[in-house]
């Protein structure tokens, strides 16, 4: 239960705030297809996962990726005459 409340971010706020805006918007003008995005959006913030899943829209890690063309460019050798 504490790790619901650690490592809020700016973007777990922005979906909090605009789920409870939804929330609001479908009460108050009687559009209730608007809960099902309320849910979602709240669902999303307080178990901070998002439409990738948990950490699914990461990069890859930079000390294992190769470099792209090596041996295949040579370096330029400027000739001094």
């Amino acid at each position: 239960m504490t790790n619901i409340f650690k490592t809020w971010g700016v973007v777990r706020i922005v979906r909090l705030l605009v789920g409870i805006g939804f929330g609001i918007y479908a009460i108050i003008g009687r559009d209730y297809m608007f809960l099902w995005l309320t849910a979602i959006l709240i669902l999303q913030a307080v178990s901070n996962f998002s439409c990738c899943g948990a950490g699914g829209c990461s990069s890859p890690n930079t000390a294992q990726t190769k470099e792209a063309y090596k041996g295949e460019i040579k370096p330029y050798k400027s000739a001094n005459k």
